[in-house]
């Protein structure tokens, strides 16, 4: 297992019941996102987190489109965690990232 990285809060995305926001840039805040290529890193879910916001902390630069694409790969490596609702993650819940070839 890889480093835990703790992605902070952000709200919004699909399945989400709050509003729509965007995460936090990581220029904003360095180091907070597990960044992509990483050997197996994890993702404590903390409060407002949702698989939108982590997808897109962990793809610096990405667009809406390529973070549409890549949250899907989150909640499908991490349903045993999860639960059957996407939109619903809990905080203090470890989450392990998909392998870069199913998150692209």
């Amino acid at each position: 297992a890889g480093p835990t990285r703790d992605v902070g809060a952000a709200t919004g995305g699909p399945g989400s019941s709050a509003p729509a926001t965007r995460a936090a840039s990581p220029e904003a805040d360095p180091g907070r996102a597990a960044p992509v290529g990483s050997t197996d890193p994890t993702v404590v879910v903390r409060p407002g987190d949702t698989l939108w916001s982590i997808a897109a902390a962990t793809m610096p630069g990405a667009d809406d489109a390529a973070v549409a694409a890549a949250w899907p790969h989150w909640y499908e490596a991490n349903a045993d965690r999860i639960g059957p609702d996407p939109g619903l993650i809990l905080p203090g819940t470890v989450l392990v990232a998909p392998s870069d070839e199913a998150a692209r």
